[in-house]
């Protein structure tokens, strides 16, 4: 369950765009069994979600439509990651775990010695200067490749998030620190990407609902939806439900419901409101006569 917090006192903009309302062009999603609930306002804003219950990717999608500038700490059984976001983009993430260290993810990605890193790391921590700085300092790496590596390191931080089935997430707005290289991933872009790699689909919720589009051709282009994930897309026709297009889909069934919930969780499709049925007055019959008849509207 998400918990808003209330505005700051002072705060002379009143409500700002609430779970019903839409933001710009795209309304906020509203999932079945979701959670969201409150006020999301433009100033002095905040919130607790469980992990248990309402998925990372839920939490960085709603507060995607209403992009407030701000962190995202994320906590479990001691270990700490805040991601920073401003203007619809992740521009920073840090974590307590070591493997997400920028010296670790340069390690695994074999672009600089294991001898060498360890040498920079030492100095790095005998010193303020950062690793990155080093790097490009000692003509290990050019400034781009070290820009890249950060890009990728701050993606890591954020995927491995998806992962998580249990902690809390909070979010306090305001504007990150200026300190370090910053970088520019869009947040609808980090989710899609974050629950097509999750290993498991969690918070799922039921694959018998039937899904309508309600996408732009321009979103799918900022996201990158691949040409397997396109004709998904293209499937859904508000007739069928998450596991039928799962099981007609080309890809295996478990990676389609997963791209299902990825295209739900971003309002690139939501469920089809539910069909209404109504009795039509039918003519007086005997016991045995025909029943009243059935419409669905």
């Amino acid at each position: 369950m998400l918990h808003f917090g209330a505005p700051h006192a002072g705060n002379s903009r009143g409500a700002g765009c609430s779970a019903a309302e839409t933001v710009g062009s795209r309304p906020i999603p509203e999932r079945p069994g979701s959670g969201f609930g409150g006020v999301l306002v433009s100033d002095g804003f905040s919130y607790r979600a469980d992990l248990a219950t309402t998925g990372l990717p839920e939490v960085l999608a709603v507060v995607e439509r209403c992009p407030l500038p701000g962190v995202r700490t994320v906590t479990r059984s001691g270990m700490v990651k805040h991601v920073f976001s401003r203007d619809g983009h992740v521009v920073y993430a840090t974590s307590s775990d070591p493997v997400d260290r920028l010296a670790e993810y340069v390690r695994r990605a074999g672009l600089v010695g294991e001898e060498l890193i360890d040498s920079l790391d030492q100095a790095r921590s005998n010193s303020s200067r950062r690793l990155g700085v080093l790097l490009v300092e000692r003509g290990l790496l050019s400034p781009r490749e070290v820009y890249e590596a950060i890009c990728r390191q701050v993606e890591a931080i954020v995927w491995s998030l998806f992962e998580w089935r249990a902690g809390t997430a909070e979010f306090e707005h305001g504007e990150a620190g200026e300190d370090g290289v910053q970088v520019k991933l869009p947040v609808r872009r980090v989710v899609f990407e974050g629950l097509t790699r999750a290993p498991a689909p969690g918070h799922d919720g039921d694959a018998s609902r039937v899904v309508e589009p309600s996408f732009s051709y321009e979103e799918l282009i900022d996201i990158g939806v691949g040409a397997d994930e396109m004709a998904l897309l293209r499937a859904v026709d508000g007739h069928r439900t998450l596991a039928e297009l799962a099981a007609s889909s080309s890809m295996d069934a478990a990676e389609a419901l997963r791209r299902l919930r990825a295209f739900e969780v971003l309002s690139l499709v939501r469920a089809r409101p539910a069909t209404r049925r109504t009795v039509v007055d039918a003519p007086a019959a005997s016991s045995d006569g025909p029943a009243p008849i059935e419409r669905s509207s």
